[in-house]
């Protein structure tokens, strides 16, 4: 190898370059969420960013200056470690470790004390720092089978750079191999395995959005995301206990008649299949004309629609519909018909947030949702499928595009005002619209 290029200076600043990237990317998940993890980090890299870019800019290979180095790249085993166990949601253990490292600096001190020569005294530290990488990569190892192809190359990558590590003894005793093919190879496997932390790091925060995704669309099965948007709520974790506004909305209820009578015939797995059977088919329909169910009430939905009465309408008709289908597929496997009673009403109401400090639900609450509740009884008393008031049939933008008529004036239970409330026809009976209610006799 005599007269041969030094391939030294080209190989530090490639490192050099390596733990600047992963310094920057510390650095910048340090400033997005400020664990002291990623500032753990920072302060390695720029150790190592240090010692390496020195030797590169000057070619000084002194003992002090390898240490500064070796140490920063060395000691980032432990914050690795630490993130292997986050991604496989694995307790750290972090006593081992600092009992393995521990004892490891306490005889590379005796060894010092000793007067033996830097490979020596250096070793028993520097293993202690490794171990936190190798039995990480032993855990992986394990669990190869359940791992995703990203953090098993981290394994491999994290291992190789562990037994780098416990060569570096022996190697350093070898001066002459630092600019054999076998010195390239090695130093290049360690390069390439300082990015294990940032794919790492990648991989957690990939990880925990995920599971923030995940979570978020839970949740949003249980509070309606419009709920948030008219609380102006980025999301769930900024809603608090008596959050409210104060809006106008389209109220339905939509309620299966004698569903007690129904029930009693029905086993409890019977009626829960049922119900989650006739549920899954009145949801999209509700979503689809702009509305969102409010809450479930056992056989019964609340829903509102803030965009126009003409979305509740709409979806009480298209409801209607699918309720036909449905009890003809019903009636093909030997099931009785089922028939709902759909009362709308347009008004004010308070949205927001309601209960105690350790359980509260998003809901609406007005005068208008009581009202929209006691038409909804009123349809089986009129023999109608849909009912709406006077105030959702003065909201729609074109009132000729439903068949309405008149049914009555009443004052319906709870309230003094009187009520006139129509009858919205399914398409197939437009024909009736002149034809007069014949309202059913007294008692």
């Amino acid at each position: 190898m005599n007269g041969a290029a030094d391939p030294l200076p080209t190989l530090l600043a490639v490192y050099a370059a390596l733990v600047a990237f992963n310094l920057a990317l510390s650095f910048a998940l340090w400033l997005g969420n400020r664990e002291r993890l990623y500032a753990v980090l920072c302060a390695l890299w720029l150790g190592a960013l240090c010692s390496f870019g020195l030797q590169a800019a000057t070619s000084a290979n002194g003992e002090a200056m390898i240490g500064l180095g070796g140490a920063s790249l060395v000691l980032i085993a432990l914050p690795v470690g630490h993130l292997v166990h986050v991604v496989m949601e694995e307790r750290t253990p972090w006593r081992l470790w600092g009992g393995v490292y521990g004892i490891g600096v306490v005889l590379g001190l005796v060894a010092y004390l000793a007067g033996a020569p830097f490979a020596a005294y250096t070793t028993p530290a520097l293993w202690g720092a490794m171990f936190p990488g190798l039995h990480s990569s032993i855990l992986c190892f394990r669990r190869w089978s359940a791992l995703p192809a990203t953090l098993r190359m981290l394994g491999v990558v994290t291992f190789a750079q562990c037994l780098h590590g416990m060569d570096f003894p022996f190697f350093r005793l070898r001066t002459d191999l630092v600019v054999e093919g076998y010195s390239v190879a090695l130093m290049a496997l360690l390069g390439v395995s300082i990015l294990a932390p940032a794919v790492i790091i990648e991989k957690i925060a990939g990880h925990n959005l995920r599971n923030v995704s995940a979570l978020m669309d839970a949740l949003a099965r249980f509070v309606p995301t419009e709920v948030l948007v008219h609380l102006k709520r980025r999301s769930i974790v900024d809603v608090r206990l008596g959050d409210g506004v104060r809006v106008d909305m389209t109220v339905m209820f939509a309620d299966i008649r004698s569903f007690t009578s129904l029930s009693e015939k029905l086993t409890p797995e019977e009626t829960f299949r049922f119900l989650n059977s006739y549920l899954s088919r009145m949801e999209p329909i509700i979503k689809r004309h702009g509305g969102f169910i409010d809450k479930y009430l056992g056989d019964g939905i609340l829903a509102v629609f803030s965009r126009g009465a003409d979305d509740g309408v709409r979806a009480a008709l298209e409801l209607d519909a699918a309720l036909i289908i449905y009890n003809g597929h019903r009636a093909r496997s030997g099931y009785v018909p089922v028939d709902i009673g759909i009362g709308i009403h347009t008004g004010s109401v308070m949205l927001g947030t309601v209960g105690g400090a350790d359980r509260m639900q998003g809901t609406v609450v007005g005068d208008a949702v009581n009202l929209a509740s006691r038409i909804e009884a009123l349809t089986s008393h009129y023999g109608t499928r849909i009912l709406i008031s006077e105030q959702t049939r003065g909201r729609l933008a074109s009132p000729s595009d439903f068949p309405i008529r008149l049914v009555d004036r009443v004052v319906v239970k709870g309230r003094v005002a009187p009520v006139t409330l129509y009858q919205v026809l399914p398409p197939s009976e437009a024909g009736a619209v002149d034809v007069p209610f014949e309202r059913p006799a007294p008692g």
